[in-house]
């Protein structure tokens, strides 16, 4: 399995918190991406959604500036802008699989890249079109095995 992945939020933070139900699944899955040098795509949003996320759950400016340099540093990572053709993108999802934004973003920036995306998210993989594979970690690790 070599094509690219697009990281949703929700799989960088469960792997991040160690008694949320899913969380070694997530890490393995991030160390096989990293050891097999799978391209990663994902939109700039992730870095707002992670800021977010850790900010509310009382992370401090130092931690989430660490956690947000390790998403920037992920091996073999590439960030697509949130400009206005991946937005309109994102907004046409939105409106035809009754996506949240965000969700929409990541699935519109995995459909342009012709990338996995990786969710533990159960609206945003129950909803993504069926043109774009969207998976667990569980699963993405049973594939790639």
């Amino acid at each position: 399995m070599n094509c690219p992945v697009t990281l949703d939020a929700s799989l960088l933070i469960r792997a991040s918190t160690r008694d949320e139900p899913g969380c070694g699944d997530c890490e393995r899955a991030l160390l096989l991406l990293g050891e097999r040098k799978i391209p990663l795509v994902m939109p700039t949003l992730i870095l707002v959604e992670m800021a977010a996320a850790l900010g509310r759950r009382g992370a401090g400016r130092s931690t989430v500036s660490r956690v947000l340099e390790r998403v920037r540093t992920l091996p073999a990572s590439v960030f697509l802008p949130l400009d206005e053709s991946l937005a309109e993108d994102a907004a046409a999802l939105a409106l035809e699989y009754k996506l949240r934004g965000a969700d929409a973003v990541y699935v519109a920036t995995a459909r342009r890249a012709g990338a996995i995306l990786l969710t533990v998210d159960e609206e945003q993989l129950s909803r993504a079109p069926s043109n774009v594979v969207a998976m667990r970690p569980e699963h993405f690790l049973t594939q790639a095995s």
